[in-house]
C-alpha cells in the first residue's frame, strides 16, 4: 500500500517537472521567434535614411512580416492622441476588421481596454527606446484576446507597433499554473514527508509535512543539504543513501532514526526513488518519501516486552493464551496459535479481528451473545469451530480466565485448546452406533423378508405338487378316452353328424392334454438352463391356463405379435412364472364388467420388448414408484403378499433386461418387458447373481 502510494506520488513529481520544462521550451521558443521579428524590422526601419523613401520601405517591410501584425500610428497635430495610417495582412486577421476600416481610427478606439498605450507611445517618442506591453481586447462580454506588443519609433511623428496573437500561451499559462497547484494541492496534503533532490543532494521542492516535521519553512529548505536539517553524522549517513540511489538507479527503503531540531529521537522509513528525464535515460534527482513510524515501533516495542512477561507461564500449555479486546480486538496471543491456525503473529498485528472472522459462520453469533454476555459480568465457556490458513475447520474450547474494565473498554484473558481430534472421534463414534443400528434394522428386514420368501417358496411347491398330481390323475383318463375317440370310427358306422361329433371331442381331448402339460412344465423346479425359445408360443401357452377365467370375467385378448420375432435364450418356467404374472395383475385391474388385454411384441434396438396393457383401473403416482418393490400388495383381500412384481422383477433383470410401466389413475395400465435379443451370458449366472444378494431386495 505504501509502495503504491509512493509510485503515485513520484508519477505527479515527474508530470510536475514535465510540466515546468515544456512551459519554459515553449516561453523560449515564442520570445526568440518575437525577438528575431521585431530586431529585422527595427534594422531595416534604421536602415531608411529619408522621409521620402518611407512610405516605400514600410509597406514592403509590412508585406515581409505576416506572421505578426504591424501597425505605423501618427501623432496629431495636438499631440495627445495617435491615429492609424498602415496597417499589414496580420492585423486585419487579429483585428477581423479590413484595411480600410482600420486606418485613420485613434489608438483608444483600436484598443479601448488599454489607455495606458498612449503614455507608452509618447514615451517611445520622445525617448527614441523601444518599449514592451500586454494588450487586452475585449470581443465580447466572455471573450478576451491577449496580445504581446513591442513599440518603437520611425520619425519624428511616427510609431510602429509591432504585436502578436498570444491567447492560447496566455490560456496554455493558465492551464499550467492550474495543474500545478493541483498537484501542489495534493502534496500539501499528503501525510507522508516529501521531498525531491537533485543530483546535488539540494532540496528543490518540498510538502507542508516535511516543512513541520523540521520545524522550518520552504525558503528556508529549498537549495540546502541534509547538513542543513540533521547533525552531520546522521546527514553523511543519508547522503551516503543518497549517492548510492543516484549512481545505482535503484529504488532503497530504510529505517533510519534521525534526530529533530528539537532535539527528539524520531523512527522515519524512508524510500527513495530516483527520478529520470523524459528519455528514460539520465537520472535528474531522487523522490523521497517519508513516513514517521515512531509510534509503530514503541507498540512493537510494547508487544516484545508483553510477550517476554508471559512467555515463560505459556510456553509449556497446549491451549492458546490471549488477550481480547472488545474495542481493539485480539491484543495478545501465544505461539501455539501458530500451530494451531497456520497463521504468522505478524498477520494477527495486522489484522486483530481475523480470530473473529474466521469463526464459522452458524457459530458467530453465539461467540458474539457469549462476548457481550462477558462484558457485564458473565463468563463463558463454549465450544465452536474456526478456520485454519489452510482452510481447514478446527473445533475449539474457549474459556475466560479474567474479564477488566479499562478506559471504557473490556479485556479479556482467555485460554482457548484444539478439540478437533476429540470432536472427530465422538462424530466417528456417533457414526458407528448409527452404522450399527442401520445394519441391525436392515438385518431384520432382510431375516423378515427371507421368512416371507420361504413361505411362499412352501406355498409354491406344494401347490406344484398338487398340480402335478391333479395332471397325471386326470391325464390317463383322457389319454384312454382320447384312444377310444380314435378308434371308434373304425370298430363302427357312424352317420356323419356323429363322425364330426366324434373329431371335436378328440380335439377336446387334445387341449385338454395341452392344458395338463402346460400345467405340469410350470410347476417343474427351474434347471437355470436357458434355451432359444419362442416367446409367442409360451405367451400362448399360458393364455390356455387362462382362457377360462378370462372368458368369465368377459375380457377380451388381443395379440398383436410382431413379424420376424427371433427365438431369444430364455429360461422357460421363469418366464412363464412372469406372465403369468402380469397376466393375474390385469385380470383384477380389470372391473367385473370385462375389458381388454392387449399382448404386442416388436424388435428395437436389439431388444425384444413384450407389451401387457389392460384398460384397468390403474395406478396413482405413489402406487406405481413401489409397484416394483417387496410386500406391496392391492389383493390383500384375494390372499397377495406382493412378492409378484418384486419376483418378476428379478427374473427380468437375472435375464439382462429390464421392465418399464406406464399408468395413469382410470388410464389402465402397460407394462413394457424388454428382452436382450443377443446372449450376452449365462442367464443362470445372473439369476444366481441375484438370489445371492437378499439385501438388495
Amino acid at each position: 500500500m505504501i509502495r503504491d502510494t509512493t509510485k503515485s506520488k513520484r508519477r505527479l513529481f515527474l508530470e510536475l517537472k514535465l510540466l515546468r520544462r515544456k512551459n519554459h521550451r515553449f516561453k523560449s521558443s515564442l520570445r526568440k521567434k518575437e525577438h528575431n521579428v521585431i530586431s529585422d524590422l527595427e534594422t531595416k526601419l534604421r536602415q531608411s535614411s529619408t522621409t521620402q523613401s518611407l512610405d516605400n520601405a514600410t509597406y514592403q517591410l509590412l508585406c515581409q512580416s505576416m506572421c505578426c501584425g504591424v501597425a505605423i500610428f501618427c501623432i496629431d497635430k495636438q499631440g495627445d492622441n495617435f491615429h492609424l495610417i498602415e496597417v499589414n495582412k496580420a492585423v486585419e486577421r487579429m483585428e477581423r476588421k479590413s484595411k480600410e476600416d482600420l486606418i485613420g481610427n485613434s489608438l483608444a478606439e483600436i484598443f479601448p481596454n488599454n489607455p495606458e498605450l498612449i503614455s507608452l507611445f509618447k514615451l517611445v517618442l520622445h525617448s527614441g527606446m523601444s518599449e514592451q506591453a500586454a494588450i487586452v481586447e475585449k470581443w465580447d462580454d466572455w471573450i478576451y484576446k491577449w496580445r504581446e506588443a513591442n513599440i518603437f519609433k520611425l520619425s519624428l511623428d511616427k510609431v510602429v507597433l509591432v504585436y502578436s496573437d498570444s491567447t492560447e500561451k496566455q490560456r496554455y499559462d493558465s492551464e499550467l499554473q492550474k495543474q500545478y497547484i493541483q498537484l501542489k494541492t495534493a502534496l500539501e496534503a499528503a501525510p507522508d514527508l516529501i521531498a525531491i533532490k537533485n543530483c546535488d543532494l539540494k532540496y528543490t521542492l518540498v510538502n507542508k509535512a516535511f516543512c513541520d516535521f523540521f520545524a522550518q519553512t520552504e525558503a528556508q529548505i529549498l537549495g540546502k543539504n541534509d547538513y542543513y536539517l540533521l547533525p552531520p553524522s546522521e546527514a553523511t549517513n543519508q547522503q551516503y543513501h543518497d549517492a548510492n540511489v543516484i549512481s545505482r538507479r535503484v529504488s532503497e527503503l530504510q529505517e533510519e532514526e534521525v534526530t529533530t531540531p528539537k532535539g527528539e529521537k524520531r523512527w522515519l522509513r524512508i524510500e527513495k526513488i530516483p527520478l529520470f528525464d523524459k528519455s528514460g535515460d539520465k537520472c535528474i534527482g531522487l523522490l523521497c518519501s517519508i513516513r514517521d513510524i515512531t509510534d509503530q515501533k514503541k507498540t512493537a516495542e510494547a508487544l516484545r516486552e508483553s510477550e517476554d512477561r508471559y512467555k515463560r507461564l505459556v510456553e509449556g500449555s497446549p491451549d492458546i493464551l490471549y488477550i481480547y479486546s472488545h474495542k481493539k480486538g485480539l491484543l495478545y496471543w501465544s505461539a501455539k496459535i501458530e500451530s494451531i491456525l497456520g497463521y504468522h503473529s505478524s498477520v494477527f498485528m495486522e489484522n486483530p479481528y481475523l480470530w473473529h472472522e474466521s469463526i464459522h459462520p452458524d457459530d458467530r453469533l453465539m461467540v458474539i451473545e457469549a462476548i457481550s454476555a462477558a462484558t457485564i459480568g458473565s463468563g463463558f465457556d463454549m465450544e465452536y469451530r474456526i478456520r485454519d490458513a489452510e482452510n481447514n475447520w478446527h473445533w475449539i474450547h474457549d474459556r475466560h480466565i479474567a474479564i477488566t474494565e479499562k478506559d471504557n473498554d473490556f479485556i479479556i484473558e482467555g485460554l482457548a485448546g484444539d478439540i478437533t481430534e476429540r470432536k472427530l472421534f465422538e462424530e466417528k463414534l456417533r457414526k458407528s452406533h448409527e452404522q450399527l443400528e442401520d445394519a441391525v434394522a436392515e438385518r431384520t428386514r432382510e431375516l423378515a423378508h427371507s421368512y416371507q420368501l420361504l413361505l411362499q417358496s412352501e406355498k409354491l411347491s406344494s401347490l406344484g405338487k398338487l398340480a402335478a398330481s391333479i395332471a397325471h390323475e386326470f391325464g390317463s383318463p383322457i389319454f384312454g378316452i382320447r384312444n377310444f375317440l380314435k378308434g371308434l370310427p373304425e370298430r363302427a358306422t357312424l352317420p356323419k353328424n356323429d363322425h364330426k361329433l366324434v373329431e371335436l371331442a378328440i380335439r377336446e381331448c387334445d387341449r385338454m392334454k395341452d392344458l395338463l402339460d402346460g400345467l405340469r412344465g410350470f410347476k417343474r423346479p427351474t434347471t437355470n438352463s436357458s434355451e432359444q425359445l419362442n416367446i409367442h408360443r409360451i405367451i400362448d401357452n399360458i393364455l390356455l391356463l387362462c382362457q377360462r377365467n378370462l372368458k368369465k370375467k368377459n375380457i377380451k385378448v388381443i395379440k398383436n405379435y410382431g413379424s420376424h420375432i427371433p427365438e431369444i435364450y430364455l429360461i422357460e418356467d421363469q418366464i412363464k412364472q412372469v406372465i403369468l404374472n402380469f397376466l393375474d395383475n390385469a385380470q383384477e385391474a380389470i372391473p367385473d364388467t370385462g375389458g381388454t388385454i392387449t399382448l404386442c411384441t416388436k424388435v428395437q434396438n436389439n431388444m425384444l420388448t413384450l407389451s401387457i396393457a389392460d384398460s384397468g383401473k390403474g395406478m396413482d403416482q405413489e402406487t406405481l414408484a413401489r409397484v416394483f418393490e417387496p410386500f406391496v400388495s392391492s389383493k390383500v383381500d384375494s390372499g397377495g403378499i406382493g412378492l409378484g412384481m418384486s419376483i418378476s422383477s428379478e427374473i427380468i433383470a437375472a435375464h439382462g433386461g429390464e421392465i418399464k410401466v406406464e399408468s395413469e389413475p382410470e388410464q389402465g395400465t402397460i407394462f413394457n418387458i424388454l428382452l436382450p435379443i443377443e446372449k450376452s451370458q449365462s442367464v443362470a449366472s445372473r439369476w444366481d447373481g441375484l438370489i445371492n444378494k437378499p439385501n438388495e431386495y
